[in-house]
């Protein structure tokens, strides 16, 4: 009986050995990955990281925020960012990055290196001119961006129309598509055709003084123009047949008049927001 006891105690004793050992090894394991990638993520450093990751098992950079911006140089004249920014953006790790700023750049080229980055969120240009948003291999498309909800674009100007590159089959994912502080002074007619139904489009403080009679036609809950040129807009006149606009924000325009009737009597505006506008009367549909 002693004996069978000193061997019970031996083997919890060889078991308990083990296990020691084992966590010891799966510890030292865990800090040596730690300190690798810690190591790399100090070499792989690219400017403009705003939000840091260390995953194990990549050897490039890695981030889940990134602004790519051009800095002024001493004599306040802006680098030279005609340059495509692609070689940074192929260094970083494109599972992890989820929100992408470009910001500031007067020669701005959307790179194609864009469509890498599957798992991206958010996508932002901010006061920059764009020289070059033209089609399929630079465009924000349902193939390359499955999981974008927002797009944003303020403070920008484009020298030449509107991007091509937002023209193309969106991510079905995309719930905002907003431009502020821009110079379009007019839209393209095909835009219900391009976009899918969202919750918010807006185009604010821009240079626009007539938008085309199908914008209208965009399925979504809330249509922004605020803060444009807008004097008449004679295209609630043709508004198509049970089109239902949610929310329509006319506000701050130097809006005279509306015209007398809706496109038809089921062509509902649930809310029409008119604040800061020249109005001084309004007709009965509203």
């Amino acid at each position: 009986m002693a004996t069978l006891k000193v061997q019970v105690v031996k083997r919890s004793a060889t078991a308990n050995r083990a296990v020691k050992l084992v966590l010891g090894l799966w510890g030292v394991v865990i800090l040596v990955f730690h300190i690798r990638s810690a190591i790399l993520s100090r070499l792989t450093f690219v400017e403009g990281y705003r939000a840091f990751t260390r995953p194990w098992f990549t050897t490039r950079s890695s981030c889940a925020s990134l602004v790519v911006n051009y800095p002024r140089s001493r004599h306040l004249k802006m680098v030279n960012c005609h340059e495509s920014p692609d070689g940074n953006l192929l260094a970083i790790d494109e599972t992890a990055l989820a929100t992408l700023t470009f910001a500031p750049c007067p020669g701005l080229r959307i790179p194609p290196a864009i469509q890498k980055f599957h798992n991206l969120m958010v996508f932002h240009v901010y006061n920059s001119t764009i020289t070059d948003w033209s089609g399929d291999s630079n465009s924000i498309s349902a193939a390359a961006h499955p999981r974008l909800f927002v797009t944003a674009v303020a403070m920008t100007h484009f020298p030449s129309r509107f991007p091509v590159g937002l023209l193309q089959p969106l991510p079905a994912s995309l719930l905002s598509i907003q431009f502020c502080g821009t110079d379009f002074t007019s839209l393209p007619d095909d835009l219900p055709s391009c976009w899918h139904p969202m919750a918010v489009v807006a185009f604010e403080y821009g240079a626009l003084t007539e938008i085309p009679a199908s914008l209208l036609s965009l399925q979504v809950f809330t249509l922004s123009l605020k803060g444009n040129r807008i004097e008449t807009i004679p295209q609630l006149r043709e508004m198509p047949p049970d089109v239902d606009v949610p929310e329509l924000s006319l506000t701050e325009n130097p809006l005279r008049e509306l015209p007398d009737t809706l496109g038809t009597p089921t062509t509902p505006i649930d809310r029409l927001d008119l604040q800061g506008t020249n109005l001084t009367a309004l007709p009965p549909w509203t």
